[in-house]
């Protein structure tokens, strides 16, 4: 489900393709910590976080359950992820 941050984002992302993902990235998880109003809403994980947690869980070699239990993702969507069709 696509929120209002989302939908900006979209909308700058149409009028200044140049403007840097590293940037874009910022931008967002700024203007969701300032105007995001109650986590539940619209608070956000960018899949990068989750990406990087089970990583890092897949190399210490710990069981499928407790890296998507320490990524704090859902098995079902930790799975969509490793499948790549998050992306």
């Amino acid at each position: 489900m696509a929120d209002i941050v989302d939908d900006f984002m979209q909308r700058l992302r149409a009028i200044a393709p140049d403007f840097p993902p590293q940037a874009m990235q910022q931008l967002e998880v700024h203007t969701r910590e300032v105007w995001g109003g109650t986590k539940p809403y619209v608070a956000k994980r960018p899949v990068q976080q989750h990406t990087a947690r089970m990583v890092e869980g897949l190399r210490a070699q710990k069981s499928l359950g407790q890296v998507f239990q320490e990524a704090g993702i859902s098995r079902r969507n930790a799975y969509r992820l490793l499948s790549n069709k998050a992306r």
